[in-house]
């Protein structure tokens, strides 16, 4: 029976990685066209025996585990760890395509990056694999799929953001001050020579939030500090 090289490493081994280090035991060639596994559970009491004897019974002995969830592709150190290893000419085999992206449009994107480095990935329980004729077409479908996703997505997000404004729902942030707030901001800051910063402190908000209440914003507080500086001059 064959035998695994698993490569496990903390999060700081991770980063110090990506410089290109030689990150496998035994004896990898970096010349060598290589299958590099990536195996995941997405939970601690979940375990990883079935993606490994598919790993064992598909030759690889080169294999990156880990057991977190695939929300966060940033947050999947192995998954990097392999992704910095492999080279043009290389295979990346996972179990699923599920076991490396949680959606059409993560897929794709990553799927690309492989294409674009010259790296093939292929799954092995599903006919996914670009490194055969079969494979790229349904890499094309993929990619023509993961676009209509995104759309469905925007268009989703569209119709409910005008139902919940139609329902009186406010969208986006709310606003900083009340429109009375509002109204005693703006006569604080004709009436007096406060700063902008010391306006923003007595209401509670940021200098950009006052900006944004003030006509002209920031290039309307710039003619205004400037008007009471040559009126303070010649009143001088």
């Amino acid at each position: 029976m064959s035998t695994f090289t698993i490569v496990t490493a903390s999060r700081n081994e991770f980063r110090n990685s990506i410089g290109g280090a030689i990150l496998f035991d035994g004896d990898f060639e970096q010349g060598d066209d290589v299958d590099v596994g990536y195996c995941r559970v997405s939970t601690e009491d979940q375990n990883l025996d079935l993606q490994r004897a598919a790993m064992d019974r598909a030759g690889i002995t080169k294999v990156f585990e880990e057991k977190v969830s695939g929300k966060d592709l940033k947050n999947r150190p192995e998954l990097g760890k392999a992704l910095s290893m492999l080279r043009s000419g290389d295979t990346l085999v996972v179990y699923k395509l599920d076991r490396l992206a949680r959606s059409l449009m993560e897929l794709s994107k990553l799927a690309k990056d492989l294409e674009r480095r010259g790296i093939a990935l292929k799954s092995l329980t599903e006919p996914f694999d670009t490194s055969t004729a079969i494979g790229n077409v349904m890499f094309q479908m993929i990619g023509v799929f993961a676009e209509f996703e995104r759309n469905v997505l925007i268009e989703r997000t569209r119709a409910g953001m005008k139902a919940a404004k139609d329902r009186g729902k406010q969208i986006g942030r709310k606003n900083a001050l009340t429109p009375a707030e509002a109204e005693e901001m703006l006569k604080m800051i004709r009436e007096t020579d406060y700063s902008i910063a010391r306006v923003a402190r007595a209401f509670g908000i940021s200098k950009t939030a006052v900006y944004n209440y003030c006509p002209g914003g920031r290039e309307g507080l710039r003619e205004r500090d400037e008007a009471a500086r040559i009126l303070a001059e010649t009143e001088v």
